[in-house]
């Protein structure tokens, strides 16, 4: 009886539902795990630091690979082995001239500012690994390999940060933002070994390239805008803060929106890019009723997993945050607000799959860029005029409120 139960759970797909149900949480506890240990061992200060760092890995490879790194995970659902790699070829020797060019730009600040080398070339590195390890992690996902996907979100997102805490615990001398980058561009570089050790035996060199011209650039351009947009909207308001506020408030900012952050990073691995290539392939065979059924459920599912995790993050942090960081209780209520507002950011994301699904991608860079640029001058505007937190917090939950609506209605 034993064996036959075995047999049926190792046959019918629990197991890997099982394993990627681990990594996600394991994930999700990476990110806690990293919020906590830095604001109680590195300060606020270095937390703001850290997370001034963070915005610019995210954000330049959005800005570098101008919305093509979007049309690229769309166009490999379907595709064929070959097809696949002239698609990645053409498009990692395009993001490569255009690094280079950003390297250039990179070596000309340093000659004004040597102090921050050590720094800059760390980032440089983490931006690079991380860029092309989202392209193999949309690869995988792009090909319906969940489990392998996720194996390597949690690599490159969460298992080294365990290494780097132990590490950090044992040699206190490591409690650097440095040391956390080094440790970062490790579990960046092993999903790239990874792909290069399975992909040995496909012919790359002998497959031709596919057509790399500006055309692609130009294809791409709504999703370039958007990509900008969505990330300018995202992270400014941590700048502006630090402009207007300083460094440490910026670092209590930050530590509460990565409580946020990984409940949505977890909710957005978990469930929205699950859905992601389903909504794509019934969009082309234009099985609206096929369309309609996976919006519906991945509505639900996120909805109410991104509810109930962030009721359980921020009960677990009220009831952490005395032992860690006193100091941060006072502002318990950013931490809610900001919890609340990833609920509306779940579903609006998953209102924007909808419109790039449908290829819609002017609609989504529209609706993109009026947001991010309201966001950027009303945070500036309430900034200047002497607000805080409080109002840097309401005008983001309007904004987005507004793109949920905005997405939903188009």
């Amino acid at each position: 009886m034993i064996k036959s139960l075995k047999h049926k759970l190792f046959n019918s797909g629990y197991h890997v539902s099982l394993a990627i149900m681990v990594l996600r949480v394991l994930t999700l506890g990476s990110k806690f795990l990293l919020t906590l240990f830095l604001a109680r061992y590195l300060g606020l200060a270095d937390l703001g630091a850290y997370g001034l760092v963070s915005g610019i890995v995210t954000v330049v490879p959005m800005v570098v690979s101008l919305g093509m790194q979007n049309a690229l995970s769309r166009e490999m659902v379907g595709c064929t082995q070959q097809e696949i790699i002239a698609k990645l070829k053409t498009y990692w020797m395009m993001m490569a001239g255009f690094y280079a060019l950003l390297l250039m730009g990179v070596v000309g600040v340093l000659f004004f500012l040597p102090h921050l080398t050590g720094l800059a070339i760390l980032t440089c590195l983490v931006i690079v690994t991380e860029h092309v390890g989202q392209d193999i992690y949309n690869y995988f996902v792009s090909q319906h390999k969940q489990l392998v996907a996720n194996a390597i979100l949690f690599v490159k997102s969460a298992g080294w940060v365990f290494v780097y805490i132990a590490a950090a615990l044992a040699w206190p001398h490591m409690r650097t933002v440095q040391a956390l980058l080094v440790f970062w561009l490790v579990g960046n570089v092993l999903p790239l070994i990874y792909f290069a050790c399975i992909t040995r035996a496909w012919p790359w060199l002998q497959v031709a390239l596919d057509n790399p011209n500006l055309k692609k650039v130009y294809a791409a351009r709504y999703l370039f805008i958007s990509d900008v947009s969505l990330a300018l909207g995202q992270y400014a308001d941590r700048y502006l803060i630090t402009l207007f506020l300083g460094l440490e408030a910026a670092g209590i900012y930050v530590f509460f929106w990565q409580i946020g952050s990984a409940v949505s990073a977890l909710v957005n691995t978990s469930i929205l890019q699950i859905y992601k290539p389903k909504l794509i392939n019934a969009h082309k065979k234009n099985d609206n009723l096929a369309f309609a059924k996976h919006m519906k459920l991945a509505a639900i599912s996120s909805l109410s997993t991104v509810s109930a995790l962030a009721v359980l993050a921020g009960l677990s942090m009220v009831v952490l945050l005395p032992y860690v960081k006193p100091e941060l209780v006072p502002y318990e209520w950013l931490m809610w607000l900001i919890l609340f507002g990833t609920i509306a950011r779940t579903l609006a994301t998953l209102a924007g799959f909808t419109l790039y699904a449908r290829n819609r991608d002017k609609r989504y860079a529209a609706i993109a860029l009026l947001m991010s640029v309201g966001a950027c001058i009303a945070n500036a505007s309430v900034l200047m005029a002497g607000g805080g937190l409080l109002a840097v917090c309401v005008v983001n939950l309007i904004v987005l409120f507004s793109t949920l609506l905005l997405r939903w209605r188009s």
